[in-house]
């Protein structure tokens, strides 16, 4: 992830182009804005572990009980999570051109589309 100061705040570049500022400390936003939950150490890392055999994989955010990521895949986020043994917290529709901004607010996780955003719950165990 790449960082660049402005006026005494730190911006992180994520790994989707978009520009975000934490709210605190650990903090790496989220579609929900003020719900999202503080990122986990090593995040990054586990959600590529998980989720990264997704079509065209992109993380966008990782939040403490998840990852929220781009895929290029028809069908619904159920089916992409459950790929990882993960259950779908949320579901937005996404346009490829601009992979982790969603079109539309949460439309659940049993909507189809060919491009979505994926927020998966961490699957259970170690």
């Amino acid at each position: 992830m790449r960082g660049a100061r402005l006026g005494g705040a730190l911006l992180l570049l994520g790994w989707c182009g978009c520009l975000s500022a934490p709210s605190g400390p650990g903090d790496a936003g989220g579609t929900e804005g003020d719900d999202a939950r503080p990122a986990v150490d090593g995040g990054e890392e586990r959600c590529e572990q998980i989720f990264g055999e997704a079509p065209d994989y992109q993380l966008c955010r990782v939040h403490q009980d998840g990852c929220e990521f781009f895929s290029d895949h028809v069908g619904t986020c159920a089916e992409v999570c459950g790929m990882a043994g993960a259950e779908c917290l949320r579901s937005y529709d996404a346009d490829s051109s601009a992979a982790c901004t969603p079109e539309t607010g949460d439309e659940r996780c049993g909507a189809h589309h060919e491009s979505q955003i994926c927020v998966c719950a961490f699957p259970p165990g170690p």
